[in-house]
């Protein structure tokens, strides 16, 4: 066998071991994972009005049963909102390890909307303008899925990305003639947790 048919031949079983390990990867084989089966998150998003809570906990080594506490603020326009509520979500841990590595699954949600709207009020007697506010408060269910990964270190130190998809329904909400805007319908984001397992 000449020099070139050996190099040849010695490709074939370096790339098939490359490709096992990255197999094994992906599916979490020779991973060291965290032996702890309870968890509590927060992300940490502040700064732009996100303040939202999360604890789950393992079902065994597939499946996990979460549970959220939702307070989110922020404005549009005229429109300032204030939301706080709470949701559970069902999650599949595709190493088959929970809580740790990829997941999915199902969320539902319910959560209470204080809304208010600023305008410009004109008095029908005098023409005198003024600045205005007025509030409204609303009920939205919403269904929806997520997904993503996470890390659970030795001391217990916590950190997941995830994305999400969710559609809300909710009646609609309107003041001085003018209907909400950003209420409702379909909402799509990432979302980053930090936080504790046990």
């Amino acid at each position: 066998m000449s020099g070139t048919e050996k190099g040849v031949w010695s490709v074939a079983p370096a790339f098939a071991a490359k490709s096992n390990s990255f197999e094994k990867a992906v599916k979490g084989e020779g991973v060291d994972w965290a032996t702890q089966t309870n968890i509590i998150t927060v992300n940490p998003l502040v700064f732009i009005g996100i303040l939202n809570a999360h604890y789950e906990m393992a079902m065994g080594k597939t499946n996990g049963l979460g549970f959220n506490g939702i307070f989110n603020w922020f404005g549009i326009g005229d429109w300032s909102y204030t939301t706080f509520g709470a949701g559970a979500e069902y999650n599949w841990y595709f190493q088959n390890h929970a809580l740790n590595g990829w997941f999915a699954g199902p969320q539902a949600q319910v959560t209470m909307a204080m809304i208010s709207y600023k305008y410009t009020h004109v008095d029908p007697v005098t023409y005198a303008q003024s600045e205005k506010t007025d509030t409204a408060s609303a009920i939205m269910f919403g269904l929806g899925g997520h997904g993503g990964y996470r890390w659970i270190w030795d001391n217990g130190f916590t950190l997941d990305l995830q994305v999400a998809l969710t559609y809300n329904i909710g009646s609609s909400v309107e003041i001085n003639g003018v209907k909400a805007e950003g209420f409702g319908g379909v909402g799509f984001g990432p979302g980053l947790n930090l936080g504790y397992a046990w």
